[in-house]
């Protein structure tokens, strides 16, 4: 099944348009999916046992212990970046506070970042870059300053395409289904974000290979 094409058309980022004026915004983790098919509906578990593993841990949102960033996976890395690094601030500052309220005016806050996919190139853009912009095309990445470095302890990156990800060519391609049963994103709605074309495989590491050329690699960014 694919998406239908109005939900599609709000699901796509405009193109030729201010992004930052887009409507949908992040609500908060997805803990599990509601899927239905033939008219039987169930549930796909997808962040809640992470969650739930931390929460046995004694790591909780209801104790200030762990706090949950959600965002935008449509949207550029180095934007969600600028994003994350707004909600460590905040963060920190509530602890801070807290601690102050305790008597505890010299504990240092710093935090560890567990980040999925995405959020771990997320997590490292933060660290080395805090929360510039994207350079210009002469200089695409800005100064390596460490800026989120001071405010994090250890970064914990869980299955993110630190060399690019290789399936990002075969979803733009064929669609994108993110759980068995449910319905595909069409690979014309993917092309619409930003942070596909940041996660394309890295030239350099050779994993894209034209299909009967005995095995020569192809540089996806040669036009």
């Amino acid at each position: 099944a694919m998406l239908s094409n109005d939900f599609s058309r709000k699901l796509a980022l405009p193109v030729c348009k201010n992004q930052s004026a887009e409507k949908i915004v992040p609500g908060k983790i997805l803990s599990r999916s509601l899927v239905s098919v033939a008219g039987i509906s169930g549930k796909i578990d997808t962040y809640i046992n992470i969650l739930n593993m931390l929460d046995a841990l004694g790591y909780r949102e209801r104790d200030n212990t762990l706090f949950v960033f959600a965002y935008d996976w449509r949207r550029s890395i180095a934007e969600n970046a600028g994003a994350l690094a707004l909600f460590v601030q905040e963060k920190r500052d509530l602890l801070k506070s807290l601690n102050r309220q305790a008597g505890n005016n010299t504990q240092e806050v710093r935090f560890d970042l567990i980040g999925h996919s995405m959020g771990g190139l997320i997590a490292r853009y933060y660290v080395q870059y805090g929360n510039a912009p994207l350079g210009n095309k002469k200089s695409k990445l800005p100064t390596l300053s460490w800026a989120g470095a001071a405010n994090v302890r250890k970064v914990i990156m869980v299955a993110s395409s630190n060399g690019g990800y290789a399936d990002t060519l075969v979803e733009v391609s064929n669609d994108l289904v993110l759980a068995r049963f449910a319905p595909a994103i069409p690979g014309y709605v993917l092309a619409t974000f930003p942070c596909y074309y940041q996660m394309l495989p890295d030239v350099e590491q050779q994993k894209v290979k034209l299909s009967g050329s005995g095995g020569k690699c192809v540089d996806i960014f040669d036009i």
